[in-house]
């Protein structure tokens, strides 16, 4: 089974045309329902054949992260203990601020590494050491999660900037990390502004 989450939308467009032998424009479709509606079932994505859906259930699937457990702190700043498909789990914080203008918003550090290979004395994700990288699926699921829980929406931003701060060294796993990126700032991925990251 392949995880859609792990895939960029060349390769998503490419394993639609060769392995399931379907035209590019229902990779895209399909794109648009794992990040601007953040459908979690192929059920719910209508505007595909019942065909390619039950075809989909066969050979694919959608992982989010699970939260674990949340708290709240007195500023409403929300860290997320999240759950990962092996059973590992990652830490994510969405930070509350105020814009220039007065407005709330939300900044999230995101995780890239489960635990971290650098050992700095004085970070307690150092001395757990280091497990494994994190997929590309894994880190942008963090946004999924927080952007849900926000109630966040196209029309209604929550969420507006985003900071690879969280468990690991980007650095450590630049190839998920700039896949990531990829689909973070493409207009048909989730829009962000590469500013913002």
């Amino acid at each position: 089974m392949i995880d859609l989450l792990n895939l960029s939308l060349e390769e998503l467009t490419d394993w639609f045309r060769h392995d399931l032998e379907q035209p590019p424009f229902r990779a895209r479709q399909l794109w648009k329902w794992l990040w601007h509606k953040r459908a979690r079932a192929f059920a719910e994505m209508s505007d595909l054949s019942l065909s390619l859906r039950a075809l989909l259930e066969e050979r694919a699937v959608i992982t989010w992260p699970t939260v674990e457990t949340m708290r709240t702190s007195a500023d409403g700043t929300v860290k997320f203990l999240l759950r990962l498909a092996d059973g590992e789990l990652v830490e994510s914080v969405l930070i509350p601020s105020e814009s220039r203008e007065g407005k709330g918003r939300m900044t999230q550090c995101l995780s890239c590494q489960v635990g971290c290979a650098m050992g700095c004395t004085f970070c307690s994700t150092g001395a757990m050491g280091f497990t494994r990288n994190m997929s590309m699926g894994e880190i942008l699921g963090q946004v999924l999660v927080a952007q849900d829980y926000l109630g966040d929406s196209p029309d209604n931003p929550q969420l507006r900037n985003l900071v690879f701060m969280g468990m690991g060294e980007p650095l450590l796993n630049l190839t998920e990390v700039m896949k990531s990126l990829k689909t973070l700032n493409s207009e048909p991925g989730l829009s962000f502004s590469p500013r913002r990251i």
